[in-house]
């Protein structure tokens, strides 16, 4: 654990940091989320949103490893909510011992899972986004499945849906699927009443100026376009996926007593609401992120699991102790020596990166033109992938930079 969050000092901005960073010091803070509705993105709406531009406007380029660390403690979250999804009631007959274990390994199964894209959405302050999101998506799951009469279900109901179309067409089709199968038990009122929230946000979500800014005119709403979009998108995300059964069976037979009562109608469910959360790309499946297949795979992991315990139920298998126990070792050390690796070349990356941001400070406001040298980041490397600048003086990362430090432009030496 403290390996692992030693990794966050090794963390930088780049690229969007820099961009939001300027326009939210420059243009104000709520008029930058006003803006980027209307011009890039209904997610602007999200108080999710709203708290991740707050670190961007708080901490600076120097303090990026603050921003990774309180995504670390999100994605910690998102393991204990999840923790209490998987086990029920089981929960508070688990020791301390065991209940840091749950968490810890699920946390940790997820970050191998995240891997592919784990530095789109974790150590780059501008994803860190799309794990926030996740945390509230898994937490009014959670609220619904052990809490669902509480009032307020509707707060954070908007919270997980407004936090974008992907996350919100998860959600809604958990809440549905969820009451369909008797899974919670809502009164009609309240059934409806959030239904018609979830519906308004998500649509205030997906319908914004700024979504159609970004697609160009490029949308095709063909049945045959959407049906062959969806097939390369589920193709992409399960490449992106393959810790998902590994994991599934590690957290699903370490937790093979807590989990064997479980109703197959709740694996349906999710496994459901993963598949939704690919509706919004549909008509423009190019555009189909690798950052918000984090929802798709978090759900998919949690029916995964589950399904163990419907199968080691269906085969009545007794699986020793000691066996499980010494699978759950073998992990943890296997994910110990990962993280070591990306530690040593995380810090070959960061210190790259910090020689060329003092480059640029020595030379901010100077409105001269500034020759660097690229980052080199070894191919073993999974949290510090990132678009360099280029020759090209109109590409974006050239611009931020150049913007971001007051320079006359900057590019690559030979």
């Amino acid at each position: 654990m403290v390996l692992f969050t030693a990794t966050a000092f090794n963390s930088f901005y780049w690229m969007d940091d820099f961009w939001k960073r300027y326009e939210l010091i420059h243009t104000g803070f709520f008029q930058f989320q006003w803006d980027i509705y209307w011009g890039w993105d209904g997610r602007a709406i999200s108080p999710v949103y709203t708290l991740r531009n707050l670190f961007l406007w708080l901490f600076d380029y120097q303090q990026s490893w603050a921003v990774t660390l309180i995504t670390v403690g999100f994605l910690f979250g998102t393991s204990y909510f999840m923790s209490l999804i998987l086990v029920r009631e089981n929960w508070l007959e688990f020791s301390k011992t065991k209940k840091a274990i749950t968490i810890l390994l699920i946390a940790f199964v997820l970050i191998m899972v995240f891997r592919p894209h784990l530095s789109r959405s974790f150590y780059w302050a501008t994803g860190s986004f799309y794990c926030l999101a996740n945390f509230f998506c898994v937490y009014v799951i959670y609220r619904l499945l052990q809490k669902s009469s509480s009032k307020w279900n509707y707060c954070w109901f908007f919270v997980a849906v407004s936090t974008g179309a992907n996350s919100g067409c998860l959600v809604l089709c958990f809440f549905v699927f969820a009451q369909l199968f008797g899974l919670i038990r809502l009164d009609k009122a309240n059934f409806w009443g959030m239904l018609s929230l979830g519906l308004v946000t998500l649509a205030l979500v997906t319908f914004a100026p700024g979504n159609f800014n970004r697609a160009n005119g490029a949308l095709m709403f063909s049945f045959a376009n959407m049906w062959d979009g969806a097939i390369s998108i589920l193709k992409e995300y399960a490449g992106m996926s393959k810790w998902i059964g590994i994991g599934s069976i590690l957290v699903g037979l370490y937790l093979r007593k807590e989990i064997q009562k479980v109703d197959y109608r709740l694996v349906l469910v999710l496994v459901l609401s993963a598949l939704a959360s690919i509706l919004p790309f549909l008509p423009l499946p190019s555009a189909a992120s690798k950052h918000t297949a984090i929802h798709f795979q978090t759900f998919l992991l949690l029916a995964g699991v589950l399904g163990i315990g419907l199968l080691i139920r269906a085969i009545a298998a007794k699986i020793p102790a000691v066996l499980i126990n010494g699978m759950a070792i073998a992990f943890f050390l296997y994910f110990g020596t990962q993280v070591w690796t990306q530690y040593q070349t995380g810090r070959e990356v960061s210190v790259q990166m910090a020689v060329r941001m003092d480059i640029l400070e020595e030379s901010r406001g100077s409105e001269t033109t500034v020759k660097l040298k690229s980052i080199v980041v070894p191919d073993n490397n999974w949290t510090s992938r990132f678009w360099d600048i280029t020759d090209n003086p109109t590409y974006y990362s050239n611009i931020y930079v150049e913007k971001y430090f007051g320079i006359g432009g900057v590019y690559l030496a030979e």
